[in-house]
């Protein structure tokens, strides 16, 4: 198929952008188009966005504006006069330009195209109307397109992934949307409610993945726990495990964005007997009861029911969670409160944001904002607190036998850089593991370590065969 045009993908925000966008780049190859990596280089440059909070928005707009000044500044012919038709085009899509598009196409005019999380679907169509200089601004209701939707194509189903750094995981998309309503999360609002694509396919992509040298796969979603709700009214996280778990060549399964509610006996039981591995990614996002009932979240006993189901079938289970400061209404003893749950917990991991009001959620009109000072204060505090878990998680690991799963060799001869079992890509650290001699490891292959060396995120061990006493 003779070339189109050069688009390079320039993605901001979570794992599901970077699938949106692996699936983008799919549809634009297979439709003629070229995926350039550089932004320079391309006739048209994607910006796949976040809107999810303030931070998050100012990072995409920031983004934006430097891809901008691209167009300011035209490649220049020989004779050293600007060529007309060398600047690229920009088409921005995902949750920044479906939450705030009139704002965004009339205030950075040169903008050449908008589209909304519907975006990775109907790409090709878009990228064309683009590049033939039309000015296009295309965004639908949210959950258009997604997977599952009667009589559109599934997202990032077989075929549709791009793997080129080669690395031995990847993440899979389970669901769309959500059908919680946070008071404070626009979420909904952007991605649509949750819909569930079928067991059938997340199995048949697993199996491209497979087949493609991925060795671990990692599970996303907004509420992975509510997984099949939509599509036959039961959680089918637990049934999804066992149906991955047969997949030839998977050896690591790693859930990420469980809702407490979404942990029952019968989930650890399976994570515990499927190849699931001993890790969870649970927000919390508070530990004061009054706060979490303004939040719409469970209290803190549901909570700690959760992390006492997960420890009775799963023992040494590693947790990872996420923290709200400075929602409205937070006392300095709320405060404490969260603190003092994740301590009893013994969560090893704490992501920490700051409350960002979100226009049109219950909670922005609520009373009693925390001033922006004490906010940034309590943050600082908070993000203290959640290194010293880690480190005291990192220091437990001292002397203990872990499996690596190798991604590169280092640049020191005989050292490889992998992740332990208890290390989620992209937030969780490394481990770099000193390999023997004789051994002659490959990427995806996992070994055993003994951790010599413990960092607050990156641990150094050595390989050695064997299993602790």
């Amino acid at each position: 198929m003779t070339e189109k045009g050069r688009c390079s993908i320039v993605v901001l925000g979570c794992a599901k952008n970077r699938v949106d966008a692996e699936e983008m780049a799919v549809r634009l190859e297979h439709a003629g188009y070229t995926i350039s990596s550089d932004p320079a280089d391309a006739d048209l440059i994607i910006v796949h966005t976040c809107g999810f909070i303030e931070k998050a928005r100012r990072e995409s707009i920031r983004a934006l504006m430097d891809l901008v000044s691209l167009k300011a500044e035209p490649e220049k012919q020989k004779d050293g006069q600007r060529k007309d038709d060398a600047a690229p085009k920009i088409l921005v899509t995902g949750c920044l330009s479906q939450r705030y598009p009139r704002e965004l196409i009339e205030e950075i005019p040169e903008i050449d195209g908008l589209a909304g999380t519907q975006a990775p679907r109907d790409i090709v169509l878009l990228v064309r109307r683009v590049l033939s200089g039309e000015r296009v601004v295309e965004v639908g209701p949210p959950g258009r397109g997604v997977p599952g939707t009667c009589g559109g194509e599934i997202s990032a189903a077989p075929g549709l992934r791009y793997r080129p750094e080669s690395m031995p995981w990847a993440y899979v998309r389970v669901a769309e949307g959500c059908r919680r309503r946070c008071t404070y999360c626009a979420i909904p609002s952007m991605r649509g409610p949750l819909v569930s694509r079928s067991l059938e396919d997340i199995v048949k992509e697993v199996e491209f993945l497979a087949a493609a040298g991925v060795r671990e796969v990692n599970l996303i979603a907004q509420d992975l726990g509510d997984y099949g709700v939509d599509l036959c009214g039961k959680r089918l996280l637990p049934e999804l495990l066992l149906r991955l778990s047969d997949v030839p060549g998977i050896s690591w399964i790693r859930l990420l964005y469980v809702h407490p509610d979404g942990v029952s006996s019968e989930l650890a039981r399976t994570m515990a007997s499927s190849k699931a591995v001993p890790y969870l990614d649970m927000p919390v996002e508070h530990g004061s009861a009054r706060i979490l009932k303004l939040m719409g979240r469970p209290g803190p006993d549901r909570i700690r029911q959760a992390v006492e189901t997960l420890r009775e079938h799963i023992p040494g289970i590693f947790l990872r969670t996420s923290v709200i400061v400075g929602f409205p209404g937070e006392t300095p003893r709320d405060f404490e409160e969260t603190m003092e749950l994740l301590a009893e917990c013994e969560f090893h991991r704490v992501a920490v944001f700051g409350y960002s009001l979100e226009e049109g959620t219950p909670a922005a009109s609520l009373p009693d904002r925390v001033p922006s000072r004490t906010r940034a204060r309590r943050i600082k505090e908070m993000q203290h607190f959640s290194t010293a878990l880690a480190r005291e998680s990192s220091l437990r690991l001292e002397a203990k036998l872990i499996d690596v799963m190798l991604e590169r060799p280092a640049l020191q001869k005989g050292w490889w850089v992998g992740r332990g079992v208890h290390q989620a890509p992209e937030v969780d650290g490394k481990v770099f593991l000193l390999t023997r001699s004789t051994s002659c490891p490959r990427r995806g292959e996992i070994l055993r370590g003994r951790v010599s060396s413990p960092g607050i995120l990156n641990l150094w061990a050595r390989e050695e065969s064997g299993k602790d006493a």
